[in-house]
């Protein structure tokens, strides 16, 4: 009985001393855009601009170019679903970015910028992208950009330590089962 309730007590402090922000988070993301300025031949397509992404990462860790743990919900323009949406995480900035990069298609590029915190954000969308083409013809693409993004997160943790504490509490009931089952023998 002993030795239980000195497992017991180590799973608990091992738990407790992990940090709080050493967890993976699944995060929904619903966000809206107005007061769009344009650039190039073409207008905003509709407005506001709005959608959903649900995230799937570790808000402590920086990540760059990661389109693993990236679901995009809704949005309302269109997105060429070629190109996987990526995520960027700067935790030293207080930053999240959702955005994909393509080559000469349309729509050639999707970028929300989040500050986190502040509930506020930027937006950039572009129907063309292909440098080769640009200096020649700026005419030839349309991008709007807005700074005016609210957005609200949704966040439901899964904490390594809830994960470890469940593991210890299971294998210490295997340890009683194998006990009971020796003695019963």
């Amino acid at each position: 009985m002993r030795n239980w309730v000195a497992a017991l007590v180590a799973a608990v402090l091992v738990s407790c001393a992990l940090p709080a922000s050493a967890a993976t988070v699944t995060q929904t993301i619903h966000f809206s855009a107005t007061d769009f300025i344009a650039y190039g031949a073409y207008a905003v397509p509709v407005e506001p601009v709005s959608g959903s992404f649900t995230l799937t990462y570790d808000p402590s860790v920086e990540v760059q170019y990661v389109s693993s743990g990236v679901t995009l919900n809704s949005i309302n323009i269109p997105l060429d679903t070629n190109y996987p949406l990526r995520l960027f995480n700067y935790p030293a900035l207080n930053e999240l970015d959702v955005s994909t990069h393509a080559g000469p298609v349309i729509p050639g590029l999707f970028s929300l910028s989040l500050q986190l915190g502040t509930g506020t954000g930027s937006l950039i969308y572009t129907t063309l992208v292909d440098p080769k083409y640009l200096p020649f013809d700026p005419a030839g693409y349309g991008q709007f950009y807005s700074s005016n993004v609210t957005y609200s997160i949704t966040q439901t943790p899964i904490p390594s330590a809830l994960l470890l504490f469940a593991s210890a509490i299971g294998g210490l009931g295997l340890i009683g089962r194998r006990r009971r089952n020796l003695a019963a023998a």
